[in-house]
Order: structure tokens, then sequence, then C-alpha cells
């Protein structure tokens, strides 16, 4: 399949739209990340899959000495990789990109930051105009309508700043013209996604249509542009368009997937769509029911892979060592992992926490509800790093968490906390009671997606 492309000039008050080009059928097949870990630990990347759906890949080194890892993962056209951390208080965003078949990604891992170490000229030149940036540029807030001028010189300002610091980069170094279409592509990709984030009012008739987004929606590059490099970008340039019909229509008070039939119908049956409304029912909807009868109601508007359920995947099996780690439990009595398996729920979760910890805290209270309504088929383990027993202890009683609440005998060098490559909490991980691991880190209870993901993974294995 060929995929369209294009090149937008650098915009002089309204923008102009130039020839699509194509992709070569052969482009991005896969893309290889190879991780130098100084120690161990684990970095998860957020990209979209082939069908659009959004999801999270980790890497992870169990073992705390020096070493490379490297990890195929399978796209169909070029795709941004996402990673974010903490860093002085502050959330920082990088950014990788995957070219075609041929890449691989080659960073060096220290704690929790990143640095690229190869010496591919594309990647380095996307690293040098998107790869680390804080999340509060990273990511556009949306403007008001009143705003919308101020955001437009905005964003064509960036996007002219962009396209010349490209302009420098091609004259310096040698690339190819299909990678030199897809940077171009990515700069445009940001300059509409910024261009487009308007919030509409709510309580007024709609009385607002502006040309740059009425010209956007009925342009051959909506279709072009979206669907040429697989971003978060992509998917909130959608999902603003859906806003914006809806507040047309006077309905911008109503769900996003309540509008979706507003959306234009050239839209219609394709994957982005697809991914946009798997996105929103897992970040909104709790039961698993509801979010069938949605999918339901959307047929008309979605492609036909609109099966909720999931892919359990076993990544990998508990080792001997992790299985054999002693535990105390709240009574004094030592116990391994091993033994806490055994049991008629088929699914564990293990809670690595610590009476420290605020965000372990704030967790709690979800982690009880989910507890009394799933404890029949889903077994609730709370594994503490606390260095002194009675600090884990006052915890316990504090919060209320004596039940299945176990202490780490050897915080330093703990064969389980070094097998999960645990290096934050709070961090759940699920396992089966056989041993077998299927997610190395897994949602908090307070997501809308940890429920319904546990039910899922209860009815795939």
């Amino acid at each position: 399949m060929k995929y369209i492309t294009l090149f937008i000039s650098i915009l002089l008050g309204l923008f102009t739209v130039s020839t699509p080009k194509l992709l070569s059928a052969q482009m991005s097949q896969g893309t290889y990340f190879k991780v130098h870990f100084k120690k161990w630990g684990r970095i998860g990347f957020d990209y979209y899959e082939k069908n659009y759906r959004f999801t999270t890949i980790f890497i992870t080194n169990n073992k705390n000495v020096d070493t490379i890892i490297v990890k195929h993962i399978d796209i169909d056209r070029p795709t941004v990789f996402t990673y974010v951390m903490n860093w002085n208080n502050k959330n920082v965003v990088y950014k990788f990109i995957g070219f075609n078949q041929n890449d691989t990604i080659s960073l060096d891992a220290i704690d929790t930051t990143l640095t690229y170490s190869g010496n591919d000229k594309r990647m380095m030149i996307f690293n040098e105009m998107y790869g680390v940036s804080d999340m509060r540029s990273s990511f556009a807030t949306p403007c008001s309508i009143a705003e919308y001028d101020i955001r437009k010189a905005e964003a064509e300002n960036e996007k002219s700043d962009k396209q010349k610091m490209l302009t420098t980069f091609i004259n310096k170094y040698k690339m190819d013209s299909q990678s030199i279409q897809i940077l171009n592509n990515y700069i445009d990709l940001r300059y509409y996604y910024k261009l487009l984030a308007v919030s509409y009012p709510k309580s007024i008739s709609p009385d607002w249509k502006h040309p740059d987004i009425a010209r956007f929606d009925s342009a051959d590059i909506r279709n072009n542009l979206l669907f040429s490099i697989k971003s978060t970008d992509a998917s909130f340039i959608l999902s603003d368009l859906i806003q914006y019909n809806a507040y047309l229509n006077n309905k911008v008070d109503k769900t996003l997937l309540e509008n979706i039939p507003l959306l234009n119908s050239r839209y219609y049956k394709t994957d982005i769509l697809n991914g946009l409304v798997f996105e929103v029912l897992e970040n909104k909807i709790k039961s698993l029911e509801e979010r069938r009868q949605i999918l339901a109601s959307l047929k008309d508007y979605m492609l036909d892979n609109t099966d909720e359920t999931i892919n359990v995947a076993k990544v990998g099996n508990l080792s001997k060592q992790a299985l054999n780690v002693k535990l105390i439990g709240y009574d004094g009595k030592t116990t391994s992992l091993d033994l806490l398996l055994k049991g008629d729920q088929k699914i564990i979760v293990l809670d690595f926490w610590a009476s420290w910890c605020a965000p372990c805290i704030a967790e709690i209270p979800k982690l009880k509800d989910v507890n009394a309504r799933l404890s029949k088929t889903i077994k609730f383990i709370n594994i503490s790093s606390d260095k002194e027993s009675i600090k884990w202890k006052e915890g316990c009683n504090k919060y209320n968490v004596k039940e299945n609440s176990f202490l780490l005998s050897n915080i330093a060098n703990n064969e389980l906390l070094k097998f999960f490559g645990v290096t934050g909490y709070p961090t759940f991980v699920v396992i089966t009671n056989k041993g077998e691991v299927l997610s190395w880190s897994f949602l908090r209870p307070s997501e809308v997606k940890f429920d319904v993901n546990l039910q899922r993974m209860l009815e795939a294995i």
C-alpha cells in the first residue's frame, strides 16, 4: 500500500498546500531500539500500533550490570515514540522517530535519563528539533476563540523556525528524499496540532467559523498529513476537528464519542478514528459492557476491527530467584511469592509500594475498592520496600492494608525488585498463578483502564 504525504511551504499569511508525494510501499516495517543500560532499570515508550491503538512498549534490564538490550517494534509507517520522565520536578518529554525497516534507535539509559547514542543523521536531526522538551511546550493547551490569532502567529513562527533548522541540516548532511519528506510532514503535523487546538465556549450559540480550520477540513491535506506519520499529534487533531464540528452544530457540551457522527464523512472507517475511539473508551469508560455497547452504536463509522478482546501475551516467566524471595507478612511469618501464588485466583496483581510514598498512599482507596469487587477472581498482594519494619507496620495500620501485605526482607539487592525492574513507586505488575508475567508495568487503580484491562485479561486466559 502506498501512503500519501505532503510538502507544505512556509506560511506567508494564509497557508498553502503543496503537491502530495507518494511514500514507497517498502517504507516502515519495523524499528529496533538498542538500549545501553548502565545498571538495572526499565523505560517505556508510548506509540500507536498498526491499528492505531495507543500502546506502551517496555524495555527492561533485570540485571544490575552494564547491559545492552535490543527490542524490535513492528510498525507500518513512520512512527513517533514518546518517553516521559520527571526531572527536577518537571515532566520532560523525549521523542524518537522510526523512519523505516532498517532503523535502529540507539540510546544510553542512566537511571531514567536517555541520551541518543547512534550515528543516524536523520535521528540526530529529529532529536535536535523535537527530541527533548518540557511537557508544557510539547503539548498544546487549547486557546480560546478570542486568542486564536495569537495562537496562529505563534504556530506559524514555530513552523518557520523548524523549517529553517531543517534546511540547515539538509545542507549539512546528505539525506534521502523520503526522510526529508517525513521530517517536513512532522513539522506540518505539529503546526496543525497547535493551530487547531481551540477551546470552544459551551454556553453560547455557535457564531465562529475560521477559514483556516475550514480549509484544513476540506482539503486533501487532512488525510494525507494525518495518515503520513503515526503520532499522538494526529489523534489530537482528529479530536479537535470533532469538537469543532460539534461546536458548529451546537453540541459541544456532549462527549467526544457522541459527537463522532458530526465528523466529516471522509474520516469514517479509518484506522485513526478507530484508534481515537478506543483511546477515549479506555480513558473514560470503566465498564467493559458499556464500552461494547458504545462500539456497537458507532459501528457505522468505524472499521470492522472493533473487537474488544485483548491478546494477552505472556511476556515472561518469573525466575526461581524471584519466586523464592523472602517476604515478611504483617503477622511476622516469612513466606515467598511462590507460596502466595497458590489459590483459586488465576491473576495476581503485585503492588510495590512504601509507607513514605505519597502517590502510593493516594492509590490505596482505589485499590481497596477494586479489591472488594474483584478479590474472588483476582488476588492483590502489597509488597513494601520500607527499610524499617516499624515504619511499614505503622503504614499498614494507618491505611488499613494488613491483609496480603508483605515486607521485602532485603531491599538493597532484592531479586524481586531487580526482576521487575522496579525503579519508582507505586509499581503494579500482573502475573498468573503459574508464575507467568502478563504486564511488567501495569496501570494504577485510579486509571479507568485498570478495571477494564484486568477483566479483559481474565476473559483471555
